[in-house]
């Protein structure tokens, strides 16, 4: 599939719902089109498990670490308290299953958008609405004004973008994305979705 096809696509599928989580907000939709590009493509029900996250969330569980970004220990150690044991199919899990499955979700990531797990306890909401388009697109411009506020980024006409990949791919408006080709991808995809 080219680019083309694939914004336009995009496009036809989460349109709707790019453009009621940017309204009233400074940013483009062709912005976060571009990010579900790079994230996942079509695949709305894509996760990704980040072992080197869950390693972290770990330590922050077991008082080793005091805090992950913005979450600190008793944050996640309240989280986990509130955690059901109760399986889809009626069943339960013993207590340390649980505790581990919810780690897992918290290190992985969710949605169009590849929102991490643990950024639904950063934020207050319940990690079922990640997978949710109704609210993942408005978790995700949630993110991006936090970029915007956090490091004093641009969003008028003029505005670069490039230090919104590189936040989300990488945390921080000059940090190595994970793929070097991230910034120019979601950049040539930005201007398809806006010439579409």
């Amino acid at each position: 599939m080219t680019d083309q096809e694939l914004m336009a696509a995009i496009k036809a599928k989460y349109g709707s719902f790019i453009d009621e989580a940017i309204e009233g907000t400074p940013f483009p939709a062709a912005l976060v089109a571009a990010l579900v590009a790079n994230e996942s493509g079509l695949n709305e029900g894509a996760t990704r498990f980040e072992p080197k996250v869950a390693g972290a969330l770990i330590l922050l569980a077991t008082g080793v670490k005091a805090n992950y970004g913005s979450i600190g220990a008793q944050d996640l150690l309240d989280w986990l308290g509130q955690i059901s044991m109760d399986t889809a199919n009626g069943g339960r899990l013993p207590p340390q299953a649980a505790v581990l499955l919810a780690l897992r979700n918290l290190a992985s990531s969710w949605g169009p958008t590849q929102i991490m797990g643990y950024q639904a306890l950063a934020g207050h909401y319940a990690l079922s609405e990640l997978p949710n388009l109704q609210w993942h697109f408005k978790h995700c411009v949630a993110m991006l004004d936090d970029f915007k506020k956090r490091f004093s980024l641009a969003t008028d006409a003029a505005a670069d973008f490039s230090p919104y990949f590189h936040c989300w791919n990488a945390g921080a408006p000059g940090a190595d994305t994970f793929d070097p080709n991230y910034t120019a991808n979601g950049l040539r995809r930005m201007a398809i979705y806006e010439a579409l």
